[in-house]
């Protein structure tokens, strides 16, 4: 199962480690950890000009997702995820 997470990006609900508010998120120590993820070519701004309201830890890199925190979990723990087709 797939979550999406803005425009045309989803994750398979087992590579989420966690879903984080930004806000909270936002500080100069998180900011150093982003900044070495966008170095190693590791996070993803699917945000595009909107503003940023989630980060989404996964175990292939960080997702910075226009969508919120407590709508992707909701998301994921009802099971409104995308169902992958063969």
């Amino acid at each position: 199962m797939l979550l999406h997470l803005g425009e045309n990006v989803s994750v398979t609900k087992e590579e989420i480690i966690a879903i984080i508010d930004y806000t909270v998120f936002d500080t100069a120590v998180n900011k150093k950890f982003i900044e070495t993820h966008s170095r190693r070519n590791r996070l993803e701004k699917i945000s595009g000009n909107k503003k940023t309201k989630s980060l989404v830890l996964t175990t292939q890199g960080i997702y910075l997702s226009p969508i919120s925190s407590g709508t992707l979990q909701k998301r994921s723990m009802n099971g409104d995820l995308l169902e992958l087709k063969s």
